[in-house]
């Protein structure tokens, strides 16, 4: 009895996930101050949206490239917008006709026409125990 009890518990727990650390290379930072905001995906859908983020990552700006270590992030298909938040007001300022006046990027350095580009543009996989990405804001 205690052995089917066992079993029945252990079959309930998740199988081991794989992870890594994601290392994170945010370049094109034009003045030094403010914070880079980076957010990681794992799905299409609300992709570059706050209220859609696997996980979010605020760094404060000490140079022109902003460097993040993602440790124990599970193996899988990702997504990563950025931007710079010069006067850290926790939003990516737009001007006139919605267009952003603070500097933004994607993975895979994507953009898209007249918005973000699709998760599909800036996906990659994460597979390996460490792997980097690096992006360019513009």
């Amino acid at each position: 009895m205690f052995i089917n009890i066992l079993i029945g518990i252990l079959s309930m727990m998740p199988a081991n996930e794989k992870k890594g650390k994601l290392v994170i290379e945010v370049s094109g930072v034009k003045e030094v101050r403010g914070d880079v905001q980076i957010g990681i995906y794992n799905k299409a859908d609300g992709f570059s949206e706050k209220n859609t983020v696997y996980m979010g990552k605020i760094v404060s700006v000490s140079g022109t490239t902003v460097t993040v270590e993602i440790p124990d992030l599970p193996h899988g298909t990702y997504a990563i917008s950025a931007f710079h938040d010069e006067n850290r007001n926790g939003q990516l300022d737009k001007g006139m006709f919605g267009v952003p006046t603070e500097v933004y990027g994607f993975s895979n350095n994507a953009r898209g026409t007249f918005g973000p580009p699709s998760f599909d543009d800036a996906k990659f996989q994460f597979n390996s125990s460490v792997s980097k990405v690096s992006l360019r804001l513009k």
